[in-house]
């Protein structure tokens, strides 16, 4: 029903390098036209209650109001997932700014806001990633990533 992209990466329950989501990223949604939807990420994997990443509320055809803007996935250590919810509105929403990412409360805010999830995906993003370098001849620095590590030529 939904896919999100960063950089023309589809999310798709990847994992992910902090260095391809460092822009906000873009999303498509296929479904009536006439229906209204809110996209939440957020980080479940957090000590606190979740952390929000991003609120797209008000989404209908090319129309869309952010709430909380884009905040840039970077665990603290480990692997952290974070998820896309596809909400359905029952009609627009006219929503206070909120304040605090890390004490957002996702059911509180679906259950208030009458929300229903219709569709999710997720990447994850490994904090520990193995650097390997190594010298070449022509002694450029050169940078590659895979979902196993990351490997810098120079």
């Amino acid at each position: 029903m939904f896919k999100v992209y960063y950089n023309n990466i589809e999310v798709a329950n990847k994992n992910l390098f902090k260095s391809q989501v460092l822009l906000e990223p873009n999303f498509c949604i296929k479904t009536n036209k006439d229906k209204i939807h809110t996209l939440i990420l957020f980080d479940p994997d957090v000590v606190q209650p979740d952390w929000l990443h991003w609120l797209v509320i008000n989404i209908k055809g090319n129309e869309k109001e952010i709430l909380v803007n884009y905040f840039i996935p970077n665990p603290p250590s480990g692997i952290h997932r974070y998820i896309f919810l596809l909400c359905e509105q029952q009609s627009m929403l006219s929503i206070n700014k909120i304040e605090k990412r890390y004490l957002f409360d996702i059911r509180e805010f679906l259950k208030e806001n009458k929300l229903s999830i219709v569709d999710s995906t997720f990447f994850t993003i490994n904090k520990n990633i193995n650097l390997n370098i190594e010298k070449t001849e022509e002694s450029k620095m050169e940078i590659k990533e895979s979902n196993k590590y990351t490997s810098i030529k120079k």
